[in-house]
């Protein structure tokens, strides 16, 4: 059973949407001067982060970049909302575009709470879940296995494939973490691995018994924002440092 789900991080993220919102008056009432004057704030802001980043970067600003990146980032939040706030809550909702900048009427803001408050409670009873299944799992194969996979977390996949002796061998590379990791699945089994899987950034990652092998989850993030998964089975696991040093 595959715990970490994509539709468990979608929810992980929408359990975290009241904490980027703040309650107004201003979001009482449709108005299309408030979302005006709210778009071409917060782009502003962005503006002027993306630019300070170019400089230190020592790469040269590209505004028209940097502000179709804000029109991107802004209708992504706009159908977020749409999906994954419930119909009975939006329906008290002036202007969807305002709950998408992050402003709420307080009667909006106060539900919106309430949901997520109620999101948030599945996602950690599915840790919970899991966590109950690890510390099985850790009375078998010992803690050592199971806490060097944690190297791969918030790592870029640098290359997965079916090695010598039909192990499949994964491993990721530093940008992010500076630590780049080799994992080794010995007498691997059942391997769904797409290709998008390259250069996605790990996000979460599941060990497993499955009667006597072991399953490996990862779920992943491409850099378009896509969620991937791999899977696979395998009779044993080792992972190691491989960063040069």
């Amino acid at each position: 059973m595959r715990y970490f789900t994509k539709e468990w991080y979608n929810d992980t993220v929408l359990a975290e949407v009241c904490f980027q919102m703040r309650s107004t008056s201003h979001a009482d009432k449709f108005s299309e001067k408030h979302f005006n004057s709210l778009y071409e704030g917060q782009k502003k802001w962005f503006m002027r982060s993306e630019k300070i980043i170019a400089k230190q970067n020592k790469v040269k600003f590209d505004a028209a970049a940097a502000e179709a990146a804000f029109a991107a980032s802004y209708n992504e939040n706009l159908e977020f909302i749409k999906k994954n706030i419930p119909s009975e809550i939006l329906e008290k909702v002036a202007d969807v575009r305002v709950l998408a900048m992050g402003s709420a009427s307080y009667e909006v803001f106060h539900e919106i709470t309430r949901y997520c408050g109620q999101v948030n409670r599945k996602c950690e009873a599915v840790k919970a879940e899991y966590d109950g299944e690890v510390e099985k799992l850790a009375e078998r194969i010992g803690w050592y296995k199971i806490n060097c996979l944690n190297w791969l977390l918030n790592a870029p996949v640098s290359a997965a494939e079916i090695g010598e002796g039909g192990n499949f061998v994964l491993t990721t590379s530093p940008d992010y973490t500076d630590i780049a990791c080799k994992v080794t699945l010995s007498g691997a089994q059942e391997v769904l691995c797409p290709d998008e899987l390259i250069g996605a950034t790990v996000l979460h990652l599941e060990l497993l018994p499955a009667g006597e092998l072991l399953e490996f989850n990862l779920l992943c993030m491409t850099p378009s924002g896509k969620s991937v998964e791999l899977s696979a089975k395998a009779v044993d696991i080792e992972t190691e440092d491989v960063t040069k040093r």
